[in-house]
C-alpha cells in the first residue's frame, strides 16, 4: 500500500509536469542550526540543466524529517512547481554484488573448515589409539632395555607429531573463523547501510536559464540538540573572572554532520508559541488546565550487543529502534559494540538488533523514562555454522589387544591407513571446540581472557573540547544565537562533543565567606553586579581556583536579583579560628533562677599576598519561651539580625594582617534546666 501511494504521487507529480526528466541530486549539508531540542539542517546541491521542467530527487535524507518543515530555496532562474516527501519503509530488495561475493568466500571458508576438522577427528582417533596401546606387557625372556627404549621413542615421535599437527590445524581453525567474522562484519555493514529507511524528497522545478545555480532544502529533525556549560576560571582575587562559554552538542540522526557551519540557538521550536488563555475555576473540579508534553525530554536510550556464548562486544550491528510498529531511529554499533539513540521522547519502544550469522533479536516494551538514560544490554546467539565434531565413544572391534603381548614396531608400522580409520561406532553432534566459550572479556579497553564472565557497567565518557570560538552572537527577538566560525562535524553517536564558544573576563567583587562556628574553612565566591548582560544560559559550570579544579555549581538563568554569587571553593590561604573566652564566663544562681555569660572570640589571619574582603558569620541563641531570656551584651560591631540572632562581620584584611572579633551574651533561666552555652 506505501509502495502504490509513493507511486501514485510521483505519478500525479509526473502528470501535472508534462513531459519531465527526473534527476537524482548529490547534496551536501552544509549549515546546521542547533536548538536545545532538535536542529534545522540545510543542503545544497549545484545543479547546471538545460531549460525544462525536472524532478529533482533528493534521496537517503533522514527519517525523522519533519515534513511539515521543508523549505526549498531555489535559484535566481528556478521556480518550485511542488514538493513530496516519502520515505522508502520497504524490506524488500535484492542482494548487492558485494553481499554476494562475500558470502561465496564466506562458503568457501566453511568448506576448508570442514576439511580441517575431518583431518583434526583422524588425528584425535590416532592419539587415542597410540595412548590406549602404550603399555607394555613382559614376553618370555624379558623386555630388554633396547626394545623399551625404541618404543619408549617410537611413541614419543608419533605423539609429538600428531599434537604438532593437531596444534597448526587449530590454528589454521582460528585464523579461518576470524576472517569469517571479518566477512560477517563487513556483510552486516552493507547490509544496514541498504535496509536502513530513508526519507526521499521529489522537487519539482522549471528552469528558465541554462547555467550553473544552486539549490538550498532547509528541514528539521528531533534527534539532536546542544546544553550550554561554562568554565569559570579564577587566577588570584585581585584578577577579573575568566567566563568560558561551551556546549555539548549531540545527534542520533544517522548521518554524521562533517564539517558543517553550526549555529546554536536557545530557541525551542517543539514548544508552542502561542499565548495560554485563563479558563474559569470550579472548586471541586480539579484544574482545569492539563499540561501539554509538547516538548522531547532529555532521555536517551544506550546499550551494547554483545555475544551471548563470549560475552564479547559487537561492532557494526545494526540496530533499529521501533515505536508503535513504526521505526524511530536506527544505527549501527560502534567498535566497542554500543549504540546510543539520543534525544527520545519518554516512553516505550522496541529495539530490533541484526547482524549477519547470528539470530536476529527483538527487545520489546524497553521503557525509556523521562531525564536521564537508559541503559540496556542486548545478548545475540550465532547461528550454526554446519560443522559437526565427531567424539569417538568406542572401537567397534579392538584394532590391537593389549592383552596379548607388547606393542611392537611392526604392529604400529602394519596399522591401517587413514583412509581406512573409518570402522569406528562414533557420535555426531556438538560444537566445534574452536567455537567453544573462551570467556572473552573487557577491562577499560583491554581483552581479557578468564573462567568467568566479568560485569560490564556502563561508562560515562567525557566530551571532547574542541577550541573553537563564536565569530558573533546576536540575540532575536526570542532567544540567542551563536554562530561558530570554524566549520565543524558531530557524528551519529549520541555523544556529547564539546565546543568552545567564547571566552570573556568579567570584572567580579571576590568576597571570602567564614562561619567557624560550622566550619573551620573560608569560602571564596564572586559577586557578579548586572550579571544579566552576560547572556548566561541554565546549566553547569566546572569552578578552576589557581588552575585547579574545585567543584561544579548550577547557573539559573531565571535567578531575579541582579548580583549573581558563585561559590569558587575553600581556600587555605586564609585562617579563621573560634574558641570559648574562658576568662568572661560566668555562671550564678540568683534565687530560683541561673545568670549564665558566654563568651567567644573569632580570630582571623590573612596569608595572602593581597588584600581580601571578608564576611565573617556567627551567632547567638534565641529563646521562644517565657521563662528565658537571652541577652546580646556585646556585639563586636557586628551587624544584628534580631529575628535569627545572626551576627555578621564585613571588613578587609591586608596582606598578612591578623584580626580578632569578639561577642558576649547572657542567659537567665531557671534553675534544673539543662544546657550548654560554651
Amino acid at each position: 500500500m506505501k509502495k502504490l501511494c509513493t507511486l501514485f504521487g510521483l505519478l500525479i507529480i509526473a502528470q501535472s509536469y508534462g513531459s519531465t526528466d527526473t534527476v537524482e541530486v548529490r547534496s551536501t549539508l552544509t549549515d546546521v542550526t542547533v536548538f536545545f531540542d532538535g536542529a534545522q539542517i540545510t543542503r545544497t546541491a549545484t545543479l547546471q540543466l538545460a531549460p525544462g521542467k525536472y524532478v529533482l530527487a533528493f534521496k537517503q535524507l533522514p527519517l525523522e524529517l519533519n515534513a511539515k518543515s521543508l523549505q526549498v530555496l531555489p535559484g535566481a532562474d528556478m521556480d518550485i512547481l511542488s514538493v513530496s516527501h516519502q520515505t522508502n519503509e520497504s524490506n524488500f530488495r535484492f542482494k548487492t554484488d558485494d553481499e554476494k561475493r562475500m558470502e561465496e568466500q564466506i562458503e568457501k571458508i566453511l568448506f576448508q573448515l570442514k576439511e580441517i576438522q575431518n583431518r583434526q577427528d583422524v588425528f584425535a582417533i590416532e592419539e587415542r589409539f597410540l595412548l590406549d596401546n602404550s603399555k607394555l606387557t613382559l614376553k618370555d625372556g624379558g623386555t630388554t632395555v633396547a626394545e623399551i627404549r625404541e618404543a619408549a621413542n617410537l611413541y614419543r615421535e608419533r605423539l609429538n607429531e600428531v599434537r604438532a599437527q593437531r596444534l597448526e590445524l587449530s590454528a589454521q581453525s582460528e585464523s579461518l573463523e576470524k576472517r569469517i567474522q571479518d566477512l560477517r562484519t563487513e556483510t552486516s555493514k552493507l547490509v544496514a547501510l541498504e535496509t536502513k529507511v530513508y526519507s526521499r524528497l521529489y522537487v519539482g522545478v522549471t528552469v528558465k536559464n541554462a547555467r550553473k545555480q544552486e539549490l538550498s532544502v532547509k528541514y528539521f529533525i528531533p534527534s539532536a540538540g546542544w546544553v550550554p556549560t561554562y568554565d569559570f576560571r579564577v587566577t588570584e582575587v585581585n584578577e577579573p573572572l575568566s567566563v568560558v562559554y561551551q556546549a555539548n552538542v549531540f545527534q542520533t540522526s544517522g548521518e554524521d554532520w562533517d564539517k558543517v557551519n553550526i549555529t546554536l540557538s536557545s530557541g525551542k521550536p517543539g514548544l508552542s508559541g502561542e499565548k495560554p488563555s485563563m479558563k474559569p475555576w470550579f472548586l471541586g473540579r480539579g484544574s482545569p488546565y492539563v499540561p501539554e508534553n509538547t516538548a522531547r525530554g532529555p532521555s536517551a536510550l544506550s546499550g551494547m550487543v554483545a555475544d551471548i556464548e563470549t560475552g564479547e562486544p559487537m561492532p557494526f550491528v545494526n540496530v533499529m529502534l521501533m515505536q508503535d510498529g513504526k521505526m524511530v531511529s536506527g544505527t549501527t554499533t560502534d567498535f566497542h559494540g554500543s549504540f546510543r539513540f539520543r534525544p527520545l521522547a519518554p516512553g516505550f519502544y522496541a529495539i530490533q538488533v541484526s547482524f549477519v550469522g547470528y539470530e536476529n533479536k527483538t527487545l520489546s516494551s524497553v521503557r525509556v523514562k523521562e531525564g536521564g538514560t537508559t541503559y540496556q544490554e542486548v545478548l545475540i546467539a550465532p547461528t550454526a555454522i554446519g560443522l559437526s565434531q565427531f567424539e569417538v565413544v568406542e572401537y567397534a572391534s579392538p584394532l590391537i589387544d593389549a592383552d596379548r603381548g607388547s606393542v611392537t614396531r611392526q604392529d604400529i608400522v602394519s596399522l591401517p591407513p587413514r583412509s581406512a580409520l573409518s570402522e569406528v561406532a562414533v557420535y555426531t553432534g556438538g560444537v566445534p571446540s574452536s567455537f567453544e566459550n573462551k570467556n572473552w572479556y573487557y577491562i577499560d579497553g583491554v581483552k581479557v581472557r578468564g573462567t568467568t564472565r566479568s560485569p560490564r557497567a556502563a561508562i560515562q565518557t567525557e566530551p571532547v573540547i574542541h577550541d573553537f570560538i563564536a565569530h558573533s552572537m546576536k540575540s532575536t527577538l526570542t532567544n540567542l544565537e551563536y554562530a561558530i566560525e570554524i566549520p565543524y562535524s558531530v557524528p551519529s553517536d549520541g555523544q556529547d562533543h564539546s565546543i568552545r564558544i567564547k571566552s570573556v573576563e568579567v570584572p567580579v567583587d571576590y568576597v571570602y565567606h567564614a562561619m567557624p562556628a560550622l566550619e573551620r574553612d573560608v569560602f571564596l565566591t564572586a559577586d557578579i553586579p548586572n550579571w544579566s548582560d552576560l547572556n548566561l544560559l541554565s546549566g553547569k559550570a566546572s569552578i578552576y581556583y589557581q588552575g585547579t579544579f574545585t567543584g561544579e555549581t548550577y547557573i539559573d538563568a531565571h535567578f531575579s536579583k541582579d548580583t549573581l554569587s558563585i561559590s569558587l571553593g575553600r581556600d587555605g590561604s586564609l585562617v579563621v579560628e573560634r574558641e570559648g573566652n574562658s576568662k568572661k564566663y560566668d555562671r550564678r544562681r540568683i534565687g530560683n533562677n541561673i545568670r549564665e555569660k558566654s563568651a567567644w572570640d573569632i580570630t582571623l589571619r590573612n596569608n595572602k599576598q593581597v588584600p581580601v574582603k571578608m564576611v565573617v558569620e556567627d551567632q547567638y541563641p534565641l529563646s521562644d519561651r517565657k521563662s528565658i531570656s537571652v541577652a546580646l551584651l556585646e556585639s563586636g560591631n557586628a551587624k544584628v539580625d534580631e529575628r535569627s540572632g545572626i551576627m555578621k562581620w564585613e571588613l578587609e584584611l591586608a596582606p598578612g594582617e591578623r584580626r580578632e572579633l569578639s561577642y558576649e551574651f547572657e542567659v537567665r533561666y531557671p534553675h534544673g534546666f539543662h544546657f550548654s552555652l560554651r
